[in-house]
């Protein structure tokens, strides 16, 4: 019996997680690889149960649900790239990933190096608010660069992943903050990309006047867009302190169509990373826990709200994996259902899950 199109919902697979180092030697560049994906059924249930899920240690010992290093299933999946934000990490946004793998996707994540978390705290412990400039602007060149190479290594067998298992033909790619940007600018430049999901991504104007922000800046780059079919789903959160609601705006309306755009109210940046609370709290207090005197923490410090008086955590990822799953299933498997939920009044079905949007 058919059952209906749900993509809350997690996926009928377990999820496996590996980590791999790439190299890419033409760039001198060593990756490490975050993997998730649909594991044999040897594994049911086992991604959910706190006692056998991934444990990794990120200042403290977190969780993702996902079951490291189980048995790809048989198949051949589409492949989704993951882009972490600024001074972020592969694995910042796994409840995305997994729900992903879950549902029949290969995911890869790759840790932008000199843009990580432990890359931004070391630079900006040891070298000159220039200096770290610098670094801000070579992610800048080395990020888009590193989805495709991502992609050449999967597509062409060079990884763990079996050549058969990844169908070549039915790519995505999404990701947060400067990761939306790079989603953004890698499907311009990489024509494999059928579907994209930029989640709060930098690089649109924001500027009272509507003119273009300085050249330099390293998110503000984007010009030309691509002249092919990509689904795209805008994703971000009305009082975004770091990325601006217009600056979204902005790159949405350049954006050629098939586009869509959702915002979630009352949600802040932080909103798509995993452990909304905690990293938005963290970010809030930042001006506290750090020295000096930093005008940038401030000011942020100060614009933040109380996560307490934002958007719910648990009506979040629903957010975000019902959309962006959706998105995914209706560009890259061709799923009716997926594209006629798209089609539908969000505004009202998100109201009845407690998810307060506004439609672009």
């Amino acid at each position: 019996m058919k059952t209906k199109y749900d993509p809350f919902a997690r996926g009928p697979f377990p999820v496996g997680v590996r980590t791999q180092e790439l190299n890419d030697e033409s760039r001198k560049r060593n990756l490490p690889i975050e993997f998730w994906y649909p594991a044999t059924d040897d594994f049911k249930g086992q991604d959910l149960d706190r006692e056998n899920q991934d444990k990794y240690t990120l200042f403290t010992q977190i969780r993702q649900e996902a079951i490291r290093d189980a048995t790809l299933r048989d198949g051949c999946f589409p492949l989704i790239l993951f882009s972490h934000g600024y001074s972020g990490h592969r694995r910042q946004t796994t409840h995305l990933c997994c729900h992903f793998a879950s549902h029949g996707y290969i995911v890869a994540s790759p840790d932008h190096v000199g843009n990580t978390m432990m890359d931004i705290m070391e630079a900006t412990r040891r070298s000159s608010p220039e200096e770290t400039t610098k670094m801000a602007m070579q992610s800048a060149v080395d990020r888009p660069a590193d989805i495709s190479f991502l992609i050449d290594s999967i597509v062409s067998g060079k990884t763990w992943v079996p050549q058969n298992s990844v169908d070549a033909e039915r790519i995505g790619i999404s990701g947060h903050s400067f990761g939306g940007w790079t989603t953004v600018l890698a499907t311009s430049r990489d024509e494999r990309i059928k579907a994209a999901l930029p989640l709060a991504p930098g690089g649109g104007d924001s500027t009272e006047n509507g003119e273009e922000q300085n050249e330099n800046r390293p998110l503000n780059v984007i010009r030309k867009f691509w002249k092919r079919n990509v689904g795209i789903l805008y994703l971000t959160g009305e009082k975004d302190t770091l990325v601006a609601l217009k600056g979204v705006i902005d790159l949405y309306n350049r954006t050629p169509d098939p586009k869509r755009m959702v915002v979630l109210n009352n949600a802040d940046h932080f909103h798509f990373n995993d452990g909304i609370e905690q990293v938005h709290e963290y970010f809030r207090n930042l001006q506290k826990t750090m020295e000096g005197n930093n005008l940038e923490r401030q000011i942020l410090s100060k614009a933040m709200q109380p996560i307490s008086e934002l958007h719910p955590s648990k009506g979040t990822y629903d957010y975000i994996r019902g959309l962006g799953l959706a998105n995914m299933d209706a560009y890259l498997k061709d799923n009716k259902e997926a594209m006629k939920f798209l089609d539908s009044d969000l505004k009202t079905l998100l109201a009845g899950r407690n998810i307060d949007v506004s439609i672009y």
